[in-house]
């Protein structure tokens, strides 16, 4: 069942902003710009605490802070019924999934859930999660903190890494834009940068704040959840900056997660309940 999760939610225009113009190269981002228009429009309570969630070819996946089944919504928020783990996967940092499998990261390991058969198989060890998304190839791409990589996992097994070149390179969040496009947090300098699908560069934008999380919509504008988990920024193609805040929404939240789907962001507030969005047309 939906129920509204925030003491004070109101749909809302976000703010009005100053003239447009580029993000500089270094070393900061300058003020919002532009104009970020974003309504909110539902929201779903969890049967229980999560803390992090992805998106699958049907909606929303939400692992259970308890670590004993996946929670699921369709897009719309209606509420799916649980997937069940065959064993406990205690502090899951991390989650991603296609039609064929579901990726669970906890604090040191990768697991893999065969969703026809249920079967949950340990992977990798020694891998200290920051952020994944799938290839529509059925690759998970994940970067490594422990060893400062972009790693890739096929289905078959086999373990590879993005050969990509920046200075002071520490992959954080990531995501993956339409084009196979990677966009990842580069907290080593503290920039936002996006590289081709074999790992060349492209371009960069410096963080306008610490970023905890990132999605990419289908016109390659990135959304960073800022730190705090009240602020969202949108970083364009031209990599023109816009934010909103929960103030400025007329709402109170404070996400550990975001999600992309064609029009509509998502947000985990607080891991109890999810807050659907509807952005603006380009």
């Amino acid at each position: 069942m939906k129920s509204f999760c925030s003491a004070a939610i109101l749909p809302a225009l976000c703010l009005a902003a100053l003239l447009s113009s580029a993000c500089p190269k270094r070393p900061t981002a300058g003020a919002p710009i532009g104009r970020l228009d974003l309504w909110f429009v539902d929201s779903l309570a969890l049967a229980s605490p999560a803390s992090v969630m992805c998106l699958d070819p049907n909606g929303l996946l939400l692992p259970t802070s308890v670590g004993t089944d996946i929670l699921s919504a369709d897009f719309e928020l209606r509420a799916e019924p649980a997937i069940a783990l065959p064993q406990r996967v205690a502090g899951i940092q991390g989650i991603e999934a296609d039609a064929f499998a579901i990726y669970l990261f906890d604090d040191s390991r990768l697991y893999r859930l065969d969703r026809s058969r249920g079967l949950l198989s340990p992977l990798s060890s020694n891998i200290r999660f920051q952020g994944g998304a799938m290839q529509a190839s059925g690759e998970l791409v994940f970067s490594d903190g422990y060893s400062d990589r972009i790693l890739t996992f096929d289905p078959s097994g086999n373990v590879s890494d993005i050969n990509v070149h920046r200075p002071q390179f520490k992959p954080g969040a990531l995501a993956l834009g339409p084009d196979r496009s990677l966009f990842v947090i580069n907290q080593g300098m503290q920039e936002m940068a996006v590289f081709d699908r074999i790992g060349n560069f492209l371009r960069a934008c410096p963080l306008p704040a610490a970023v905890s999380r990132i999605a990419v919509d289908d016109s390659l504008n990135a959304y960073l959840l800022e730190r705090s988990g009240s602020q969202v920024w949108q970083v364009d193609r031209r990599n023109q900056v816009r934010k909103v805040s929960a103030e400025e929404l007329s709402l109170r939240f404070v996400a550990f997660d975001i999600a992309v789907h064609q029009r509509w962001l998502y947000l985990l507030d607080r891991g109890q309940c999810i807050m659907r969005f509807r952005l603006a047309a380009d």
